[in-house]
């Protein structure tokens, strides 16, 4: 675990989120919907999100490993104002910033033939609405049945 160190400053300027994240709640649900340790835990809801799942989850699999880092687009700052405008800001991530973020995943994991535009940052277009229509088909899945729960608890 990488140990962060806040100064007095820094505490000062740290605020709370006053809602939960779309997107930082469909990735982050994604890393559990993958492991097996958290079956105790969430077992229940990770076999009724794998029963709602229409389209093919493995699609975000090679941008968001089953753990470590995954590319900051992802979760845009738009994801507490709604999972929209989060889709939304997703899909026009700049082509510098995509190549700049994919290019620090881990070497090794090849990306699918439809995301290499992505990485190459051009011609991103296509290859990021079907990254974004897999987005929101998981986060319907595995977040929507769940965000008003989500939502008190915050």
């Amino acid at each position: 675990m990488l140990p962060v160190h806040f100064t007095s400053v820094d505490l000062a300027r740290l605020r709370m989120a006053a809602r939960p994240d779309a997107l930082w709640e469909t990735i982050l649900s994604f890393y559990r919907l993958r492991q097996k340790q958290a079956e105790n835990i969430f077992g229940e809801w990770r076999s009724q999100t794998r029963a709602r799942l229409h389209s093919e989850p493995r699609l975000l699999a090679p941008l968001v490993p089953q753990r470590g880092y995954f590319p900051d687009f992802l979760t845009p700052s738009e994801g507490v104002i709604g999972v929209e405008e989060a889709m939304e800001a997703v899909r026009a991530t700049p082509a510098e910033r995509l190549r700049t973020e994919i290019s620090h995943l881990p070497a090794g994991r090849a990306l699918p033939a439809w995301m290499r535009p992505m990485a190459d940052g051009e011609g991103a277009d296509r290859a990021l609405a079907r990254l974004v229509d897999t987005l929101r088909d998981y986060h319907r899945a595995a977040i929507a049945p769940y965000w008003p729960h989500l939502h008190a608890r915050i």
